[in-house]
């Protein structure tokens, strides 16, 4: 697990134009953070000087493909470099959504699977609440795909740098998406939306 993050903080860094100390990575399904989540993996913010620790219930990554392990892992490292960025308050969908934007995109991993859960039911008009990211929910993969093809709709037609450009906006004062596509894009909140809803409503790529 040590190497794998070795081998893809740097293409994070180089997405998100962060740096820093690696996350300490620590394998233990009984440790508080992971414990009783459901979750393979969790990201745990550094404090007082401390780095940030990745966490991993070695039961739940065993079987992993190495590509589903790489974009898991890149994923979590995209939340140790924005977590400090990121309010509290910020909506999963944001957050989970933009982590699996650059996750797949630093792991050149296919998006099909991804296109697939997104359109598994009725194309939704909002984004996902944070309800249906709970490990317990049965919308859980949806979720998480419906949120990544929003990021994907907006990096699709504006490129990566804007994405991210979007994302720091609003990171940090979430109530900003709709002022931050109007600066960055020059379009409104409705219409990224529509955008996004007709992509869940096309033939699948």
């Amino acid at each position: 697990m040590q190497a794998r993050v070795s081998a893809l903080l740097p293409e994070v860094d180089a997405r998100l134009r962060t740096g820093g100390p690696p996350p300490s990575v620590v394998a233990n399904a009984d440790d508080p953070a992971i414990a009783g989540t459901g979750l393979a993996a969790v990201t745990v913010a550094g404090t007082g000087g401390s780095r940030a620790r990745l966490v991993v219930d070695p039961s739940a990554v065993a079987g992993m493909p190495a590509a589903a392990l790489d974009v898991l892992v890149a994923h979590e490292l995209v939340h140790v470099r924005l977590q400090p960025l990121t309010a509290p308050s910020a909506p999963l969908w944001m957050a989970e959504g933009f982590a699996d934007l650059v996750a797949l995109d630093v792991t050149g991993a296919d998006p099909a699977g991804f296109w697939a859960a997104a359109r598994s039911g009725a194309a939704p008009s909002e984004p996902p609440a944070d309800a249906a990211f709970h490990a317990a929910s049965p919308a859980r993969d949806a979720a998480y795909a419906q949120a990544w093809a929003l990021w994907r709709v907006l990096a699709d037609d504006a490129g990566m740098a804007a994405a991210r450009e979007i994302y720091l906006r609003c990171a940090a004062d979430p109530g900003a998406f709709d002022s931050a596509v109007t600066a960055v894009l020059g379009l409104g909140r409705d219409a990224v939306l529509s955008t996004w809803t007709s992509a869940l409503e096309a033939t699948p790529r």
